[in-house]
């Protein structure tokens, strides 16, 4: 007798790596929405001290090789890749632009009002949600293989709606705090 898992039972490892990222993305996210001063201030502490300005270096290093990694197994190859490359630039911009400015930098958006804050803190969770949805989508070529009422059964109870979902709820919340 053969056992045959679902298709959604098997998630490749690199696409799990990427939808965590985009888990954390989320919550720090909405942590913006919610409460932006303990948003800022968590930033200025992460960017105020030396270990804290190496390991944003290496976290957007790591994130961009990441994406570039897991592209090909991802709903948008090409979107996987250029966001990939888009964060490996950026990693390398950091220690160009030194730490002072980027310091400066980050003062300089703290301190705009929690309104400002929160709408970009909504575009992190939007994108947070948006890595989510690419990565653990049931688009995946094995999902067009299965029949067409098992097809739809799996986006019905999978993790298709999961990025729409996690939009739409932080909106709720970005409603509920005005």
């Amino acid at each position: 007798m053969k056992l045959e898992l679902p298709v959604m039972a098997v998630i490749a490892p690199l696409n799990l790596a990427v939808a965590a990222v985009g888990v954390f993305i989320f919550a720090v996210g909405l942590l913006g929405v919610v409460r932006p001063s303990s948003f800022t201030a968590l930033i200025q502490r992460v960017w105020a001290s030396p270990p804290g300005f190496g390991l944003v270096i290496v976290m957007r290093a790591a994130f961009g090789f990441l994406l570039i990694a897991a592209a090909s197994g991802t709903r948008f190859p090409k979107v996987s890749l250029a966001l990939g490359a888009l964060s490996l630039i950026k990693a390398a911009s950091i220690p160009l632009l030194g730490r002072v400015r980027q310091q400066n930098l980050i003062k300089w958006w703290c301190h705009h009002p929690a309104r400002y804050i929160r709408h970009w803190s909504l575009l992190a969770c939007a994108f947070g949600a948006f890595l989510i949805y690419t990565t653990l989508s049931v688009g995946n070529p094995e999902t067009f293989a299965m029949p067409k009422s098992q097809r739809l059964q799996s986006v019905h109870g999978g993790h298709r709606d999961a990025g729409c979902t996690l939009v739409y709820v932080s909106a709720l919340l970005l409603r509920s705090s005005r």
